[in-house]
């Protein structure tokens, strides 16, 4: 029972000490920079941890990336693979053409074929879908609109072919040779409607649907109706989309041109009147 009792006022009287021991290290300071050092140890781990993670990220995303510019590299030098042009042509609105030169000669291979087949499937490269595409002018009979779409890679087109056209939004004012010797042209109904408000013009270019029909003479020159992969737009080309009419000039219309033209190169010489006569223009 007295054993009991000394071990307990031991007991208590070392607790003064300890709690003496934490107030002396508070007092001086000591307490809290220990409680700091393992905030900021703790803090530093977080850190070194985050910056790890993104120094991974970072590694990763480059060395996929030179994976990827091998991998391009390694197409174009050993396959002759353009990947970039590919990409290009496949969200262009525009064909892209490959063009080879290839030395002709007059003898056919084991094929049958000379080299004239052999050119036509060079340049003209499939770059977007097959399409009934028109040659205008009235320069071709019958056989020679088959022989220019096949120079062009093509064939003549259906009249099925022609008809999927307009029902697409095709149209053009010309009659075109197509297969089973029949001349055809479509015109679209706005377009139509739209001529039959300018004089002189209103039957220019037939009526809505698929103009034309079978011909029985061979040797009349139309334009060429052509289906394949249509041949990109060249500088002339556009600048004849976006200039010319949809129905063919009358002879009044073609001698307005020429007089407008006459007075386009004597521009320079002729004088033009102020506003008034304080101001050239009006503000």
């Amino acid at each position: 029972m007295s054993f009991s009792s000394s071990k307990s006022s031991l007991n208590n009287s070392s607790n003064p000490s300890n709690s003496l021991e934490e107030g002396i290290f508070n007092s001086i300071g000591l307490g809290s920079k220990a409680s700091s050092l393992n905030r900021n140890s703790s803090l530093s781990t977080t850190e070194n941890s985050t910056f790890s993670f993104v120094t991974n990220i970072l590694t990763g995303i480059i060395v996929v990336i030179l994976i990827i510019l091998l991998v391009i590299n390694g197409l174009q030098y050993y396959f002759g693979i353009n990947v970039i042009e590919k990409l290009k042509d496949l969200f262009s609105k525009k064909p892209q053409v490959e063009i080879k030169m290839v030395k002709r000669d007059d003898k056919e291979d084991d094929e049958g074929k000379d080299d004239d087949d052999k050119i036509i499937k060079i340049i003209r490269k499939p770059v977007i879908k097959q399409q009934v595409f028109n040659i205008p002018g009235n320069y071709f009979n019958y056989t020679d609109a088959k022989s220019l779409c096949k120079a062009e890679g093509a064939r003549l087109a259906t009249y099925s072919e022609v008809e999927d056209a307009y029902n697409n939004g095709a149209e053009w004012c010309n009659y075109g040779w197509s297969e089973g010797q029949m001349a055809l042209f479509p015109t679209q109904k706005t377009s139509y409607d739209k001529l039959q408000k300018i004089e002189g013009h209103e039957k220019d270019c037939g009526r809505p649907g698929v103009n034309g029909g079978y011909i029985e003479n061979p040797n009349l020159q139309y334009g060429a109706n052509c289906y394949g992969y249509k041949p990109r737009m060249t500088k002339e080309e556009e600048d004849l989309m976006n200039t010319s009419t949809p129905y063919p000039k009358s002879e009044k219309d073609l001698e307005m041109e020429r007089r407008v033209n006459y007075w386009k190169t004597r521009l320079d010489d002729i004088l033009v009147s102020p506003f008034n006569y304080q101001s050239w223009s009006r503000v």
